[in-house]
């Protein structure tokens, strides 16, 4: 067989044109609707990204995303309504039959105007400063940063980004913690025209990744594949060049 007709055999099934309609399995999978990581109205966000990037790898599954909460992720998951589910924070107790290896990495950092020239280099100085973050990071975060910022009276968490980083935006708060990667999806959406990226000053005070989220299935078989294409798309660089892609120059 001719070397050019052998190679394109190969890229036909890698691509995953060689499973017709009836051929591939239908999988559904629950993901959240938290941006941006999962932006529902443009079926798109740096988690989607990686779950379809993933799936490349397995064309004989047709994959379906269905947008939900994460609480009902988990809800629907248990009652064997999706076949897998995405984002899940504890790969324990009665969340899914089947959990992956760690998918989705969070990348938390405190976050201070540039020009202000504030010094945040371990958790401890948030003590010193007005601080805004998102609801539920005391428990998030753990107990070192539990015990400073319960001892800050300006210490607030708000359930909206775009509060925190508007907050930051009118100079209401000296700092406010974030996952890197949404920065620049907030300020292009929210922000034009009152900040850019660099006016800003990253303040590194947790470990990156600060935390690794999972994905469960219904199926010990399921689960076993995606770990094995989730391999193929990190030692691939795939994986990598989604986060980078959902980062902007570094502002400081």
């Amino acid at each position: 067989m001719p070397v050019r007709v052998v190679l394109f055999l190969a890229l036909f099934l890698l691509s995953g044109v060689g499973y017709s309609a009836e051929e591939r399995q239908k999988i559904s999978i629950g993901v959240g609707n938290f941006e941006p990581f999962f932006i529902p109205s443009e079926d798109k966000g740096l988690f989607v990204e990686v779950i379809n990037t993933v799936y490349r790898h397995l064309p004989q599954y047709d994959v379906e995303l269905i947008y939900l909460s994460n609480d009902r992720i988990v809800q629907e998951l248990r009652l064997g309504r999706i076949d897998a589910g995405a984002n899940i924070m504890n790969a324990s107790g009665e969340d899914a039959k089947f959990f992956s290896d760690p998918v989705f990495q969070y990348s938390d950092v405190a976050i201070s105007l540039k020009k202000n020239k504030i010094r945040v280099d371990d958790i401890s100085d948030l003590a010193h400063y007005r601080v805004a973050t998102f609801q539920g990071a005391k428990a998030f975060f753990g107990e070192t940063f539990s015990d400073v910022v319960s001892s800050n009276p300006y210490y607030a968490e708000y359930h909206s980004v775009p509060t925190t980083m508007q907050l930051l935006a009118k100079e209401r708060v000296d700092v406010i913690v974030i996952d890197l990667h949404m920065i620049p999806y907030f300020i292009d959406k929210y922000l034009e025209g009152e900040l850019k990226a660099e006016d800003l000053y990253i303040h590194r005070i947790f470990p990156i990744p600060t935390a690794y989220t999972y994905m469960g299935f219904s199926t010990k078989e399921m689960r076993d594949g995606f770990d094995s294409a989730l391999k193929k798309t990190i030692e691939s660089g795939e994986y990598d060049a989604l986060y980078k892609k959902y980062l902007i120059a570094e502002p400081d």
